[in-house]
Parts: C-alpha cells; structure tokens; sequence
C-alpha cells in the first residue's frame, strides 16, 4: 500500500479539512453532544473579522505553495509548514463554524408561521420529531430556542434535521425580516457539508461569506462577537484575492497568526506582501465603493496596474463583441 509522505502537498490534503465526509447519519443528539463539549472548553467570543483574515490569508499562502511545487514534491520544512499551518488554523476555526451555523438556524426557525398544508409536507418528509421539536421552540426567544436544541435534542439524524430546516426556510412563511431564502441558503451550506457533498475547506469558505436578512451572519451573539465595519470591506479585498496585500492595514491579528504569516512571508516575500489595489477591489465585485483609498493609492504608488493591464485586455477583446464583464473574467483568467 501506497503511503503519502507528510511533508507532500498530498500529504497534507489527506487531513479532515480537505476530505468531504458523510456525517448525516449521526444522531442529533450526539452532534449536539459534542456541540456542548466544544462551547464547555471554548466559552470566548472570537472576532470574525480574525477567524476569516487567519483562514483567508494561510488559504492564499497555501495555495501559493501549491502552484509551485508537485503534490507529491517532498517540501523543506518552512514550504511544508505553510500548508500544514493552514489546515490545523483552519480546521480549528470550521468546528466553531459548524456549530454556530446549526445553532443560529435552529433559533431562527422558532419565526416560521403555522401552514396547515406546508406543515403536513413537513410532518411527511421529516417525521413528528421534526414538528414536535419545532413546535417546542415557536414563541421561545433567541437563547430558548438554542438552549432547547442543546437539552432537548430532536430523535432524529443530524441530517435529516438540517434537511427539514432548509426546506422549512426555503418554502415555509415568515414575515418580512426573518427565515425565508436567504436563510435556506445558510441552512443548505450546512446540509452539504453534513452530506458530504463539500470539504470543510470549502464551508468554511462559505460560511464566512454568508449571509441573512439583515447582512453577515455574525450577529447573534453566541461563539462570535458581533461584526463590526471592516467585514464586509475584508470580504471585499478577498474576493479580489489581495488579503496577504491587506494584512498590515488590518488590526485583527493573533500571535499565531503573526507567526504563521511571518514564516510565510520570508519563503514567499514577493506573493505575500504589497499593497492593495482598490481599482482591482471594485472592479471584481465589491459590495461597498473604497473611493478614498483609490485616491490615496494613486497618490502614493500611481496609477493603478490592475487597471492598465485591464484596459489591454479591453483594448484586445472589444474586438471580439465581449462585454465589460467578460473582459474583467478575460482578464482573470490570464493573470491567474
């Protein structure tokens, strides 16, 4: 039998973080369980703003490592470290986002309305300890409701649980403001992870992206401070791919993180430092308008590279009938 070595990007992608695992069958009671286990040692309030930082800047370090080396390619202990740094701080960070999903879906499910109709498709599908237990948390406040799943788990399967919470959201009535879609899709992230239908890489991916009625997810005040103003600019950097370029104007850090990045920076110094180009920030999908710091960019390092490389590509592809969407796709590609 074939053994990968442990200092192999392979190797290290044998770890639980990068395998999708079928969990659905576990009882809800004895997920639950460990969910008490894990906030009985883990009573603190961690940032968001860090958890996604620390998992999005060891991910884009890993990933550097990853384009340049074979998988199979036995790694000197600094590369090496880089990746294996990145699955044990991100494999820490996905159980507490495994957890608080399940927690804040289950509160927010106590919103749904009475629906004769809808109701019997949920008893059907789901069974009468689905319905019994949603019945138990309508009314109950938001620490009722969490605490009711924590003592008085459903008798059914963690997915099958999760399952009839999706559809409860994503075709049950609620009033505005609460449960429906954007809830579902919440509650869906969590159901293909359980289902092993994603890596937990790739929930946690989601998962710091995620949001409800009222924006990101975070504000429930259980396993997670609340967010402040720099989440949704952090996700915006993010999806441009220039976290490691955002990284010292970001106060979130830990000494885990530090050391982790330090490392990091003296194998990859070129790919993990810089600045910010906010051109590049709002032209791959921002949320918000980072104005004021295009301004200062341009004052202090001119004129934008991302948008002058841009305005080649426009200048090839126009020719061809593609739209300015197509192009900053073009565009992408390439530079990748």
């Amino acid at each position: 039998m074939y053994h990968l070595r442990r200092d192999t990007v392979a190797g290290v992608r044998t770890s639980a973080l990068f395998q999708c695992r079928d969990l659905s069958g576990v009882t809800t009671a004895e997920f639950v369980g460990r969910l008490n286990s894990y906030m009985a040692g883990h009573s603190d309030l961690c940032i968001p703003e860090t958890e996604a930082v620390t998992f999005y800047f060891s991910n884009h370090a890993a990933s550097v490592v990853a384009s340049q080396f074979d998988q199979h390619e036995p790694l000197r202990k600094e590369v090496a470290d880089i990746v294996r740094g990145y699955a044990k701080l991100s494999s820490d960070m996905v159980v507490r986002l495994t957890y608080y999903v399940l927690l804040i879906i289950t509160r927010e499910a106590r919103h749904k309305y009475p629906n004769d109709a809808f109701d019997t498709h949920l008893l059907e599908s789901y069974g009468p300890e689905f319905m019994k237990f949603h019945k138990a948390i309508v009314g109950k406040g938001s620490s009722g409701a969490a605490s009711a799943l924590r003592n008085n788990p459903p008798d059914l399967t963690i997915g099958s649980y999760v399952t009839g919470l999706t559809d409860l959201f994503n075709n049950g009535s609620f009033s505005s403001g609460y449960g429906g879609k954007p809830w579902g899709n919440v509650a869906e992230t969590l159901r293909k992870l359980l289902h092993g239908e994603i890596s937990a890489e790739t929930f946690g991916d989601t998962a710091f992206t995620l949001a409800h009625n009222n924006g990101p997810i975070f504000n429930k005040g259980m396993l997670y401070q609340q967010q402040g103003g720099d989440f949704i600019k952090l996700l915006d950097v993010q999806r441009s791919g220039q976290i490691p370029q955002f990284f010292d104007a970001f106060g979130y850090h830990t000494s885990a993180l530090n050391a982790y990045r330090d490392n990091a920076i003296a194998v990859y110094p070129e790919e993990l430092t810089g600045y910010v180009d906010w051109f590049k920030v709002e032209a791959l999908g921002a949320v918000h308008t980072y104005t004021q710091e295009k301004v200062k960019q341009v004052q202090k390092y001119g004129p934008s590279l991302y948008e002058a490389e841009l305005a080649k590509v426009q200048g090839t592809k126009f020719r061809f009938g593609l739209g300015i969407e197509d192009v900053a796709h073009v565009f992408q590609r390439e530079a990748a």
